[in-house]
């Protein structure tokens, strides 16, 4: 009967080590940046870095990471150019996303200026059919669009 009760006791305790060990492990899994399995892709010398972030945010939203952990899942994958500019911010702005991709798309010189001279300069290539031309086009201009405040533009220069 003793040893019946002690077998008991024992059980107990260990039942209530796992609730505790659960309850302390309650994060949710997109506040663990290295915990969620998804393939960021690596920023190559010859990808644009405009077209980095958007590839990367896609993924993110796609997978339903926290906005707060994307710069923990890019960090590895930035140009050495824009891990200096990572090392160079404060603290604090270093792990704000948002910050991090301004700071690195301004030392890259994009900007709506830049995409605006990209979509009025687009010139179609010999070999491209005027469906990929037109695809392009549309690119340059979703590009400008969505980077600039509206109220900036001269919308009688347009």
């Amino acid at each position: 009967m003793n040893r019946d009760k002690n077998n008991m006791e024992i059980r107990l305790r260990e039942i209530q080590r796992d609730q505790e060990s659960q309850q302390n492990n309650t994060l949710p899994t997109d506040n663990r940046p290295h915990k969620t399995n998804i393939s960021v892709p690596n920023w190559t010398p010859t990808m644009r870095p405009d077209r980095f972030f958007s590839t990367c945010e896609r993924l993110f939203e796609a997978s339903q990471i926290s906005k707060q952990t994307w710069v923990g899942h890019i960090i590895d994958k930035l140009s050495d150019k824009a891990r200096n500019i990572y090392a160079t911010l404060p603290v604090q702005d270093a792990n704000n996303y948002e910050t991090l991709k301004a700071a690195i798309l301004d030392e890259y010189r994009l900007s709506p200026t830049v995409y605006r001279k990209n979509f009025f300069s687009w010139v179609k290539k010999p070999q491209q059919t005027y469906s990929e031309f037109i695809k392009e086009l549309r690119e340059q201009m979703t590009l400008w669009t969505e980077n600039n405040d509206p109220s900036e533009v001269n919308w009688v220069e347009l």
